[in-house]
């Protein structure tokens, strides 16, 4: 964990004990608080996210010809969330109440109609 992701994460932690009256006082209550944990992993995950997308577009701008930019492009797209999000809009459709098998089959047909698919990744969980 680097300083300044420690510092990132203690200012959070000051910002949200401030505001809900913690009492984090001493540097090593701040350091055994759940909350400066929590707030460095969501800050080394936006860190290295912001990273990955960094070194992607470096590499784009640094392809010599079209061909190579538009591979390097077709990589890029993972990057990118359609706005509206497809999965919320499909969740925002689906029937209520409905079963886990109903709204399974609703989330998977209403995805495929729009070009998406919902499959469990080989090799994990």
């Amino acid at each position: 964990m680097t300083d300044t992701i420690e510092q990132k994460a203690l200012a959070l932690l000051n910002e949200v004990a401030v505001e809900r009256g913690y009492n984090i006082a001493t540097p090593a209550d701040r350091r055994t608080h759940y909350l400066l944990e929590v707030a460095c992993r969501a800050i080394e995950q936006h860190e290295a996210f912001r990273q990955e997308v960094s070194d992607a577009l470096l590499v784009y701008q640094k392809a010599d010809s079209v061909a190579e930019r538009s591979l390097i492009w077709d990589a890029l797209t993972r990057f990118i969330i359609a706005k509206p999000d497809p999965l919320v809009v499909v969740l925002g459709s689906a029937p209520y109440p409905a079963s886990s098998k109903e709204l399974a089959a609703h989330i998977r047909a209403d995805m495929k109609a729009r070009g998406y698919e919902w499959r469990k990744i080989e090799g994990e969980g």
